[in-house]
């Protein structure tokens, strides 16, 4: 976004705010705003809440997995009251044929969606509005969450894989698979409704982590399936790749930089097969390296701001 300057009278320079972000914020003439100089930037700042935002969407006669799409997308938006219209009282399951009611489906997608809670009911729709204010220090302590329930969901899987435990494994995928979801879900949203600094590169890095996290499930439910030694051997070595990656991303330096590279390109080396696991790995590690390729943008805009 450019601005031209303009001069008021003999030594006074101006330029205009944009109208979006004046009118988002409520703001008329005579309000103060903050202004932060930091080398080449200035900063500006308002201590007025943005507006709330609204939106309605109707979800007749679509099948569930459609429903948590447009709710989750309209989540992440960023959007504060979300009306969701509804025909028919009942859902059919695609994959299951299982019959749902339309209210419980929402009910259910509304507590994976931090911070909203259903806060109407009518016959033919439901309203869910946030009921907690996001702050946008939050952002940095979900996204490590997030790196967390990654690592715990390998030690404990290779566990019960160990085990034959297949109560754990489903708990996996009931309870850490969705917790990394709505984890993600909600980093997304205080992106978009903070205007994180570098919001598009850390959009991209919990993407691809909420990415990482279901090809990890589809591994360990293809291992449990198939029991192979060989390839339970490369998921532990996985899990190592992954604490390296962890630690390269909050100690960013050469040393750690380096350390990652040759833990991956050593088992990069190793994921030959055709296997379905294995060319998930391998998927996997071309993650990571997007990962820490939208790290090195985060910290090169840094330094040069």
């Amino acid at each position: 976004m450019k601005r031209k300057i303009a001069k008021i009278g003999p030594s006074t320079l101006m330029v205009s705010l944009p109208s979006k972000w004046v009118k988002d914020h409520g703001l008329n003439k005579g309000d103060e705003i903050e202004l932060k100089q930091e080398k080449n930037q200035i900063i500006l700042t308002t201590h007025k809440k943005v507006q709330a935002t609204k939106t309605t969407i109707d979800v007749s006669n679509l099948p569930s997995s459609l429903i948590w799409h447009y709710l989750k997308s309209t989540y992440r938006q960023g959007t504060d009251e979300i009306k969701v219209f509804f025909k028919n009282e009942q859902i059919k399951e695609l994959k299951t044929n299982q019959i749902l009611k339309t209210r419980e489906l929402i009910q259910i997608i509304s507590d994976q969606l931090i911070g909203m809670e259903i806060i109407k009911e009518e016959k033919n729709y439901c309203i869910l509005k946030e009921i907690s204010e996001i702050k946008e220090k939050e952002f940095e302590n979900i996204l490590n969450r997030i790196f967390i329930s990654l690592i715990n969901l390998i030690e404990t899987s290779l566990e019960a894989i160990k085990n034959k435990d297949k109560q754990t494994i489903e708990n996996i995928f009931r309870f850490t698979d969705k917790n990394i979801n709505k984890f993600s879900d909600f980093c997304m949203r205080i992106l978009n409704k903070t205007q994180h600094k570098n919001s598009n590169s850390y959009y991209l890095i919990v993407a691809y982590l909420e990415e990482i996290g279901d090809n990890f499930i589809r591994i360990n439910q293809s291992i449990y399936k198939n029991f192979n030694k060989e390839a339970i051997e490369k998921y532990r070595e996985m899990g190592k790749v992954l604490k390296l990656l962890y630690k390269t991303y909050y100690n960013f330096n050469k040393e750690s930089l380096l350390g990652f590279y040759e833990k991956r390109d050593q088992i990069r080396k190793k994921l030959t097969k055709k296997d379905p696991p294995i060319i998930l790995m391998r998927i996997i590690l071309n993650l990571m390296i997007e990962i820490i390729n939208a790290k090195i943008t985060i910290n090169e805009q840094e330094a040069s701001s």
